[in-house]
């Protein structure tokens, strides 16, 4: 089920997915069924994410984010501060994954989906392609067979908090200064107690 709020951009419902934003999210709805899905317009307020949704007593929210194609040279970020998140967007979600809420940043880059937990939210337009490998609790291609049972499992138990993700590591650095967030909006790297290798 699905509930538009604004002008959700959306195509007809058998049209094929573009290759977009507006075609991830159609891939999604289409393909993840269950959820109570609410589109959200940004008119709603300043920061909210595209997608509402509930199901199975877990309720939280998607931040679309797409690009074409991965840069030529791993070392670029994928997203940078063009067409990554916006400050007022990584506040909104910083704000509410203090407060224990569910949030996803759903990074597509050609057919690859990323599930990223919001926590990542401050270092999302830095991320390199490496960084998007090794943050997700999902990674996965449009058109696997097993798209939809595997996000509904996400969905149901919401992101993991940075502890219990093993395969977490520090804050990447940027390397392009284009694409290096200003400095009110950068977080210190928190102390870590578990192992962890260095992106390089």
């Amino acid at each position: 089920m699905e509930e538009r709020v604004g002008r959700s951009g959306q195509g007809s419902e058998g049209a094929r997915p573009v290759m977009s934003e507006v075609g991830l999210w159609n891939y999604i709805r289409d393909h993840v069924p269950g959820p109570d899905w609410v589109r959200v317009e940004n008119s709603v307020g300043p920061g909210t994410p595209d997608v509402n949704y509930s199901y199975e007593g877990s309720e939280g929210w998607i931040e679309l984010k797409w690009v074409a194609q991965f840069p030529k040279s791993p070392r670029v970020c994928v997203f940078g501060n063009r067409r990554g998140l916006r400050p007022e967007q990584k506040v909104w979600i910083r704000r509410r994954t203090l407060k224990k809420g569910s949030v996803w940043i759903v990074a597509g880059v050609g057919r690859h989906v990323f599930f990223i937990p919001g926590d990542c939210a401050f270092a999302f337009n830095r991320f390199r392609r490496s960084d998007l490998e090794n943050h997700s609790a999902l990674s996965i291609a449009r058109g696997d067979p097993t798209f939809g049972d595997r996000v509904l499992e996400l969905l149901r138990y919401g992101p993991p908090s940075r502890n219990a993700r093993r395969r977490a590591s520090p804050e990447p650095r940027a390397t392009d200064p284009g694409n290096e967030l200003p400095s009110r909006e950068r977080i210190s790297p928190r102390p870590r107690t578990e192992p962890h290798s260095t992106l390089t």
